[in-house]
């Protein structure tokens, strides 16, 4: 297990950051960072097979409701939806390419 994730320097102003800060409030970036760094434990492909909505936000440590904030993340850009309805980090493996090996 890779003992850390790499965050890009661009992070820090990027619109979709701003976009989910709008949506789901000023804590919404720390509920993103939680979420990667727990996939980067549980699911480091970045695939997060067999996570239901309730799953990601308790990874994510998100206390309201599951369906809003996965559907943010969707609508910003963070997560992906495969075709068979199973969420994935978006471009996981670009970003975290020593998580994924």
């Amino acid at each position: 297990m890779n003992p850390d994730i790499r965050i890009s320097i661009s992070f820090k102003g990027h619109r979709k950051r701003r976009k989910l800060k709008a949506l789901l409030g000023p804590d919404a970036t720390d509920y993103l960072l939680d979420l990667w760094i727990g996939a980067a434990v549980s699911r480091p492909e970045g695939v997060l097979r067999g996570y239901s909505l309730l799953d990601i936000a308790l990874e994510a440590g998100w206390e309201g409701d599951p369906e809003e904030f996965v559907g943010k993340l969707v609508q910003v850009g963070f997560l992906d939806v495969l075709e068979d309805g199973t969420y994935a980090l978006h471009d996981w493996e670009e970003h975290q390419p020593f998580v994924v090996q």
